[in-house]
């Protein structure tokens, strides 16, 4: 139960930590529509997205900018999901619905994230460097929230068998 207690807390500071960088995100992808950054002369704003430069008066730059956003927002999603699964765990709430659910909705959600970041990497290589397509093999981020994504798909089956026997189990004399 340390373990578990251990790990709440380091959930719980990453989250507290999340929740500035979280809305500094939309503001900003709220701000790159409305407000042109090269007139704010007091600031110096510097975007870097796929090493390429932000340019704000570049539509496309603009959605790729709130795309992800909301894909980050999506993690941070999956993120307090998986809090509120642990706070569970600490109450020996194991086998309830809710935490099986919570599995699948965190898979889910860490895939749809996964698969928009492809997209998104694969598109902005397509309009930044209009000379070609590279693939590159090899494991990377997007690969391994793929995996995890499918881990607690899995670990929601596996809950669900478990909440199963553990029925059976208590109906037995």
């Amino acid at each position: 139960m340390r373990k578990l207690n251990i790990l709440k807390t380091i959930v719980d500071i990453i989250f507290i930590i999340t929740i500035p960088l979280m809305l500094s995100c939309i503001a900003i992808a709220i701000g790159v529509f409305f407000i042109d950054f090269t007139d704010l002369s007091f600031i110096d704003i510097e975007l870097i997205i796929d090493s390429e430069n932000y340019n704000p008066k570049d539509l496309f730059s603009n959605i790729l900018i709130s795309i992800s956003t909301i894909n980050y927002l999506l993690l941070i999603a999956a993120f307090y999901i998986f809090r509120k699964v642990l706070y569970h765990f600490l109450r020996v709430k194991i086998f309830e619905d809710y935490v099986i659910n919570s599995f699948l909705k965190i898979g889910n959600l860490i895939i749809i994230s996964a698969i928009i970041s492809i997209v998104l990497s694969f598109v902005s290589n397509l309009y930044y460097y209009k000379s070609g397509i590279t693939f590159e093999i090899g494991s990377n981020e997007n690969v391994m929230n793929i995996c995890l994504g499918l881990f607690f798909l899995v670990l929601s089956e596996i809950f669900k068998i478990a909440k199963n026997a553990k029925q059976e189990n208590d109906l037995t004399i």
